[in-house]
């Protein structure tokens, strides 16, 4: 398994060939330069990919790079560089932290995350992914569905993806019957287990992490039950759930754009440049018919 192969959706691949047409500016103007990132988890799909992806960008460009991981017990304003430690600070992190990071003392940029006041970054388009993935429910799991949400532990609320995606299920006559955060595997495989046993109503469920995915999977298959899963990244398992048709289908973020494109622009402009990036991009929609298409098979885990 390559790590920094791993997500690079065509949308992302576009976005990292296109950056890199702006590198040798960048470089020269930047020297040895530091840039630190504070991120949630540096394990998992979505993380390894947009480390990957911020590294190679800050190789790239003759910047140093530090990833330290966050101290969930600590402020996170005081796990930010101090003035002089660093000449950028980049976070990938939930959007509830974003108060908190703009007490950065050094310019910040925000990677997979939106942090209003941030000098930049590149997040998901979250309205239009929750939308996409309600549609792809009404296309590939059918109407008149109750839905356990397994969603992340940071997203205590609902937000942008959420709404779109209970209005994309209520137009189609279904809903989150239960929600539920889960910050493990293991949160997610007890949770599902219990339910699935005593709830015989719940007849789909909707992860939004790698980790709720393979929890619901366990769970699923623990019961012999073929209740339908929408995933989310991608590994060995998820593939096989794909294959046994449990998984109808994954959302892939564009994590290794988020890292790559998200520094080398951010780079860009500290070395008195400008981007012309978007903001936000979309997802890939992985499923049992598109798998094994050759675009996707350069930035999913190796399939045997």
């Amino acid at each position: 398994m390559r790590a920094h192969r791993l997500a690079r959706s065509a949308l992302g691949l576009t976005l990292a060939l296109l950056v890199l047409l702006w590198l040798p500016g960048c470089a020269a103007g930047a020297g040895a330069q530091r840039l630190v990132l504070l991120a949630q988890d540096d394990e998992g799909f979505y993380w390894e990919n947009l480390l990957s992806g911020a590294r190679l960008a800050a190789q790239d460009a003759g910047w140093e790079i530090e990833v330290r991981l966050l101290d969930a017990e600590s402020d996170l304003a005081g796990q930010l560089p101090a003035a002089g430690e660093a000449d950028l600070a980049a976070v990938a992190l939930s959007g509830a932290q974003g108060e908190a990071a703009l007490r950065s003392e050094v310019p910040l940029v925000a990677l997979g995350c939106e942090i209003e006041g941030a000098s930049g970054g590149i997040a998901g388009e979250e309205t239009t992914i929750g939308k996409r993935t309600g549609q792809l429910i009404a296309q590939k799991i059918g109407l008149q569905r109750r839905f356990l949400l397994l969603t992340s532990a940071e997203s205590y609320a609902q937000d942008d993806w959420e709404v779109a995606l209970r209005g994309e299920l209520g137009n189609q006559g279904s809903l989150v019957a239960e929600r539920l955060t889960v910050d493990s595997e293991e949160a997610a495989f007890a949770y599902c287990l219990e339910l699935l046993a005593r709830d015989s109503r719940i007849d789909g469920i909707v992860c939004r992490t790698q980790a709720a995915t393979r929890g619901a999977l366990r769970a699923v298959r623990a019961l012999g039950l073929q209740t339908p899963i929408v995933g989310a990244d991608f590994d060995d398992g998820i593939a096989l759930g794909l294959r046994d048709g449990l998984v109808r289908f994954t959302v892939v973020r564009s994590a290794y754009a988020y890292g790559y494109a998200g520094v080398e622009a951010a780079l860009r402009r500290a070395a008195g440049g400008t981007s012309d990036l978007p903001a936000k991009v979309d997802a890939v929609y992985v499923d049992i018919y598109n798998m094994y298409d050759e675009d996707l098979l350069l930035y999913l885990y190796d399939l045997e």
